[in-house]
């Protein structure tokens, strides 16, 4: 991972697919409640299209043709085995993924995989106008002081979710659709993954950000890990020296709503995110683990005095 591309406001990386074998592209978005109908005008349900059942899948021919005869419905669930491999299998499917709560099942079963090929259809403008307005950068609409300023405010609205303005396909549309949710007060967790970036980032309707990327640590790093925790190397590291760093992220003050009823002036120099924790993640088979505070992207950054 090229760490330069977890700093906010950075332009990020760019790697072609071949050389991003520990990626997989994913766009995932996990509601609490089933998906109000005023959303599917905007995240497209085609009718059975694109609901997720034996004969969809094998009608439609967008998954492995054995994956799809050997389909079971109990494995779209959550909380059953066999979820893991449904879940990769329909990721290959392309656009988003949606999971929510299924009717008439028992409450052990509640949440489950329904829609796949979720395209979202909701011009940016849009959901960039309704943040800028909270924010207190506009006061009617989004092209109220011209193109250019427009421009700006959209380049900043995808710095607000931790991308650069020029991210496209699954990353524009995740934090597209992550927007309208929180418009409309909806509980979500929305998850982009990119081989090109080659970051897992997840969103919710409380303002979290949160990126996860593989990096590899030096000898001098594990050695020193080593010490702070018994285990490290079986808990933590993958393939000698691979480990998930969690980036942890909050907003500025050039980004959060003002009490006031002034218009802000727009600073395209000011940042809207900033990281306020760095760790290591355990390895899934060890969830009781704590993870570990540990600095990479900024090495001497005290994340105390944020």
């Amino acid at each position: 991972m090229d760490i330069e591309g977890l700093k906010p406001g950075s332009i990020g990386c760019g790697v072609l697919e071949e050389k991003s074998v520990l990626h997989n592209d994913a766009l995932v978005f996990f509601i609490e409640d089933r998906i109000k109908d005023e959303l599917k005008e905007f995240i497209e349900f085609k009718g059975k299209y694109n609901i997720i059942n034996k004969k969809t899948l094998v009608n439609q021919q967008r998954v492995d043709k054995y994956f799809a005869s050997k389909f079971d419905i109990s494995t779209t669930f959550i909380e059953n085995k066999g979820f893991e491999n449904t879940l990769k299998e329909l990721l290959k499917s392309d656009f988003g993924l949606l999971i929510q709560p299924r009717l008439h099942t028992p409450k052990a079963e509640k949440y489950a995989l329904t829609h796949y090929r979720l395209e979202v259809s909701r011009k940016i403008d849009f959901v960039v106008e309704s943040l800028a307005k909270k924010l207190g950068y506009i006061e009617k609409d989004l092209y109220e002081k011209g193109e250019e300023y427009q421009g700006k405010l959209e380049e900043k609205f995808f710095a607000y979710y931790g991308f650069h303005y020029t991210a496209g396909g699954r990353r524009k549309a995740g934090i597209t659709a992550s927007q309208m949710f929180r418009n409309m007060g909806i509980s979500f967790a929305t998850y982009i993954a990119s081989k090109e970036a080659r970051t897992l980032t997840k969103i919710t309707e409380n303002e979290e950000k949160i990126k996860y990327a593989l990096v590899n640590l030096s000898n001098e790093k594990i050695r020193k890990l080593e010490k702070l925790e018994q285990g490290f190397r079986e808990q933590f590291v993958y393939d000698e020296k691979v480990c998930v760093l969690q980036v942890i992220y909050d907003t500025t003050e050039y980004s959060r709503p003002i009490k006031s009823s002034r218009r802000r002036k727009l600073d395209s120099n000011k940042k809207w995110l900033k990281i306020i924790k760095e760790r290591i993640i355990p390895k899934r088979k060890f969830v009781d683990t704590v993870p570990i505070p540990c600095n990479i992207v900024y090495p001497h950054k005290d994340y105390s005095i944020n």
